[in-house]
């Protein structure tokens, strides 16, 4: 959570998690920022955890009822073109993250941030699995990166003057 202060995230704020799990992040971001929330979440077991969480949650006041959606469903079959942060938790090396750097390009809007959270030190690479190279991101000058070792994370940021593929910056 201190890394996500770090970030400026603001009230009414959109973001998407993607792979939103047992809603432990979604939930955390929503109720200490204010934003909007929408998650997905591909395993049934874990969306309906989550979605148990999450009337729990409003019902003992902590969410604002409609702050938070969960829908079960693969997060890359959406767009994301209307979101201000798009959240990932990678587990280590993952397929999707090539179809992710891709919807990236094509769908985040300028100014938005791609937060990438389970990345770690070299120091501890011994006990991890290896992690996807994202640095694509940063070779085609679309993107900025500020770093959270500390926390694991990585922020994204889409540049604001090159605007979106197929779009005239202004």
């Amino acid at each position: 959570i201190p890394a996500l202060k770090a970030v400026e995230m603001q009230i009414g704020q959109k973001v998407l998690d993607a792979g939103h799990g047992d809603g432990t992040a979604i939930f955390a971001m929503a109720s200490l920022f204010g934003i909007v929330e929408t998650g997905y979440e591909h395993s049934p077991y874990l969306f309906n955890k989550s979605e148990i969480a999450r009337k729990m949650l409003e019902e003992e006041g902590v969410l604002v009822e409609g702050q938070v959606e969960l829908n079960q469903g693969n997060f890359l079959k959406v767009p994301w073109t209307e979101f201000d942060y798009v959240f990932y938790y990678s587990f280590g090396e993952d397929k999707k993250l090539g179809s992710i750097e891709e919807k990236l390009i094509k769908e985040l809007k300028p100014g938005a941030k791609f937060l990438l959270q389970g990345l770690r030190s070299k120091a501890d690479a011994p006990r991890l699995t290896i992690y996807q190279d994202f640095s694509g991101l940063l070779k085609r000058g679309q993107f900025t990166l500020q770093r959270f070792p500390d926390f694991g994370l990585w922020v994204f940021t889409r540049n604001t003057e090159l605007g979106m593929p197929g779009r005239t910056a202004r």
